[in-house]
């Protein structure tokens, strides 16, 4: 694998793309434009703080991920639609990725990271990385998230 880099931006051919690889990366029921316009949403909610990081190596995009603040919790953060381009898919990136994004909340002073992984494959994954299952109760539904301290 290449060396990445991880590079915060706000620029919108960096967030079309972003949208365009998780589209292209996750597996899902809903039809594309269902999600292109979640994906769309979610990218515009200036409810909470969002940020988008895109991932670069051999000179090519090759995935990114969202981080956003969360309510009443000041040193946690969530990791977001991590998608890693297809053609770059099982080498090592999507890994790499966290481990950067990992290092740039630990220089904000950020404690602890959440998510919720998009289907059951992906738990595997993020146990591999230290993350660690919790269940929780939101809106009368159990949901899972993964939880890792790194501080």
């Amino acid at each position: 694998m290449t060396a990445l880099t991880l590079q915060e931006t706000d620029c919108l051919s960096a967030r079309r793309y972003f949208i365009d690889v998780a589209m292209r990366s996750l597996d899902s029921d809903l039809p594309a434009r269902i999600r292109r316009k979640e994906y769309e949403d979610y990218l515009s909610d200036e409810s909470e703080l969002r940020r988008i990081f895109i991932a670069e190596a051999e000179g090519r995009r090759v995935g990114g991920l969202g981080l956003s603040t969360l309510p009443n919790l000041t040193q946690t953060m969530e990791i977001c639609m991590v998608s890693v381009d297809p053609p770059f898919q099982s080498r090592g990136y999507g890994r790499a990725m966290m481990m950067s994004i990992e290092d740039t909340a630990r220089q904000e002073g950020i404690c602890r990271l959440a998510l919720e992984p998009d289907n059951g494959d992906l738990v595997g994954f993020y146990s591999k990385l230290g993350y660690e299952v919790q269940t929780y109760r939101f809106d009368r539904h159990d949901r899972t998230q993964m939880v890792k301290e790194i501080a």
